[in-house]
């Protein structure tokens, strides 16, 4: 039954996502969907051991370091300095968290490359906090640092949705939270993203804290152009991973 269940659902993906078939290098195109079931050739970990392929169609991150950050990225084309809008979006949930210092688990947004030294932050944070914030030092005027309330709970599934819209040069950013019963929403207002935030790696990101390590396991990850129908089809795809997953 699950095997009929998942044949099916991927009979709806490939109307929904013509391209995201057969991607097996580190750049991709959009749209491009991940639900991690069977492979994660697509991204680039840096040779990092703490990212796998987990047998439950996730991909793990996990560390027992303290305060050690982790990324597995891939190089989105068409995005990034040609100003493209975009949606992307990603499910994860957190199965385990040592007790100390703040950890992170989200997404990391307009990398300047696969192992990023500039990017944009948008994650959800243990301290009951979920947020936009730059990394790498994009200058004051540049910077980018929204913040709302959502606290976590292990063994919870969480959605984080940040949709990019640009005028000229300068960036809207909206981010979305959601565990399937609250949701919540912060902007981060037009800023100019043509000097800092004009790299294409997107990808996932997370953080451990001062106390010990941490294991998120990440059940999808999508990159959609937008505005266009695409971003209808990226949500209804979004909506049955997890509806299939539940079932």
């Amino acid at each position: 039954m699950n095997k009929l269940l998942r044949c099916t659902a991927f009979s709806s993906l490939s109307l929904c996502f013509p391209l995201a078939s057969a991607l097996h290098a580190a750049s991709v195109t959009a749209p491009y969907v991940n639900d991690f079931s069977t492979s994660v050739a697509d991204f680039t970990e840096n040779n990092d051991p703490n990212w796998s392929l987990e047998a439950g169609d996730t991909y793990q991150f996990f560390t027992s370091g303290s305060n050690y950050a982790g990324s597995a990225m891939v190089t989105a084309t068409g995005f990034g300095a040609t100003y493209e809008d975009f949606v992307v979006s990603t499910t994860f949930t957190v199965t385990s968290k040592a007790s100390g210092g703040t950890f992170n688990w989200g997404m990391a947004l307009l990398g300047n490359d696969e192992d990023p030294g500039t990017y944009i932050l948008a994650d959800l944070s243990s301290d009951g906090s979920f947020r936009l914030i730059n990394v790498g030092g994009s200058g004051t005027s540049l910077d980018v640092d929204e913040s709302g309330s959502f606290s976590y709970a292990l063994n919870t599934s969480y959605t984080l949705t940040a949709t990019g819209t640009y005028s000229g040069s300068n960036l809207t950013l909206k981010l979305d939270i959601s565990n399937g019963v609250i949701s919540n929403s912060i902007t981060a207002a037009a800023f100019d993203a043509s000097t800092h935030y004009t790299g294409a790696a997107m990808g996932l990101r997370s953080r451990s804290g001062s106390g010990g390590g941490t294991t998120v396991q990440y059940d999808s990850f999508s990159i959609v152009p937008e505005p266009s129908s695409y971003a209808l089809m990226a949500g209804a795809c979004m909506l049955g991973f997890v509806m299939l997953r539940r079932r």
